[in-house]
């Protein structure tokens, strides 16, 4: 099987590189909080979350032949990995990390034969009622999860409803600070997409509240906002 590169990114004009200069720099304000997120989600370091941003647009660049496609990790893989890896080590152990970077290693290797192969073809035989259903799953699965570190109520707990349960105990006593940064945060985004759709408010609030806290000597942090003790927030 012959493999051609750089097919997204052929023919290459001047004209075009402009365009594509703006249109990675939006992507970018979207995405880099994004994948911060998505990356607590899966029970790894924050910073891993750039890796997932970076690295994985770089090798689509050479071996991809789209020019459409968004590739970058997402909330449902996040959800799915912590789910399957958290059964067989920590999270946010040695271990759980060395299993979830061999799980994505394993999983782009995959990708290419897929690419090689053609195997492009086989997502059309997935049902759309079945990817709805999945995918409201998995939404629900993440916004649970994201419940305890915007609250500031620790959870023990690595199932979704049982995590549930534990938040609403916890909300009579929240973690006030983090509550209200949170609450700040989430209107202010909601906001700036109903009325200042052109501004990367994502991205201007993942400045905002992530350079205080590395210029503060004394960092401020919450019970549940991560699983490594004395990890900055």
């Amino acid at each position: 099987m012959q493999l051609s590169l750089f097919e997204g990114l052929r023919p290459l004009n001047r004209s075009r590189i402009v365009r594509d200069c703006l249109a990675g720099i939006n992507l970018a304000s979207i995405n880099i909080p994004q994948v911060l997120g998505y990356a607590r989600i899966a029970g790894m370091p924050v910073v891993t979350g750039l890796y997932t941003l970076l690295l994985p647009l770089v090798a689509f660049a050479v071996f991809g032949s789209s020019r459409h496609l968004v590739v970058a990790a997402d909330s449902a893989t996040a959800a799915i990995l912590a789910s399957s890896v958290s059964t067989m080590a920590a999270t946010g152990s040695e271990h759980f990390i060395a299993l979830t970077s061999m799980v994505a290693l394993l999983t782009a290797g995959l990708l290419l034969l897929a690419r090689i192969f053609k195997l492009g073809f086989l997502a059309d035989f997935l049902s759309r009622t079945v990817l709805a259903g999945f995918l409201t799953g998995v939404g629900l699965q993440v916004g649970i999860a994201m419940l305890s570190d915007m609250s500031g109520v620790a959870v023990t707990s690595r199932y979704t409803l049982v995590k549930l349960w534990q938040v609403l105990g916890g909300l009579p006593q929240p973690n006030v600070p983090t509550l209200t940064l949170s609450i700040v945060v989430a209107g202010s985004i909601l906001l700036g997409n109903r009325f200042a759709k052109r501004l990367p408010l994502a991205l201007l609030a993942v400045v905002a509240t992530s350079s205080p806290s590395a210029a503060s000597p004394s960092s401020v942090w919450s019970p549940g906002a991560c699983p490594h003790s004395g990890c900055r927030t």
